[in-house]
């Protein structure tokens, strides 16, 4: 593949292990060795934090639609209906701000925070912007990610793990 003029390899470190993803640079670099004047970079994609949605009352999919309010609670004793959902992230409040967009499900859901309270249980209101059914947590895990911010979740032991070896492949 270098010969055919690959210059990026990508490894998914969210799908292989230390062991298979080391081999595959051990190659590359067997193969760099026998290419002198070829230049291969390294592109490592990690797994970021999961920010999940929680139940949805009596396990029903919710219907939501463009225009209405929904409150985001994270408290997940709080099952989720038409009018709130709840997801596992504690720290959203600090995280986002009035004007900010939350994202839910691959983006098939986007929210416009606006109101953020610190009263417990914690609840940002937003309005919906797009028509979205959620399903419930057991037959599909939806994904909620805060765009154009900073969550402040710590890296993972794996995280660290996957920087110390890359720091022994240099």
């Amino acid at each position: 593949m270098i010969d055919a003029g690959m210059n990026v390899a990508r490894l998914d470190f969210s799908q292989g292990d230390h062991k298979s993803n080391g081999a595959l640079v051990q190659n590359l670099q067997a193969g760099l060795k026998q290419r002198p004047d070829k230049i291969v970079a390294v592109v490592l994609e990690t797994k970021g934090p999961e920010i999940r949605t929680g139940v949805n009352k009596d396990g029903k999919d919710i219907e939501l639609v463009a225009g209405q309010s929904l409150e985001i609670f994270t408290d997940t004793a709080i099952e989720s209906d038409d009018t709130k959902i709840t997801c596992n992230y504690k720290n959203l409040p600090a995280t986002v701000s009035i004007g900010s967009t939350v994202i839910v499900g691959e983006g098939l859901l986007t929210l416009e925070v606006t109101e953020v309270s610190d009263v417990s249980p914690t609840l940002i209101l937003a309005v919906e912007r797009n028509l979205f059914k959620l399903n419930d947590r057991f037959e599909s895990i939806i994904t909620l990610t805060v765009s154009l911010l900073f969550c402040s979740n710590p890296l993972s032991a794996r995280s660290l793990t996957i920087a110390e070896l890359v720091s022994a492949w240099s």
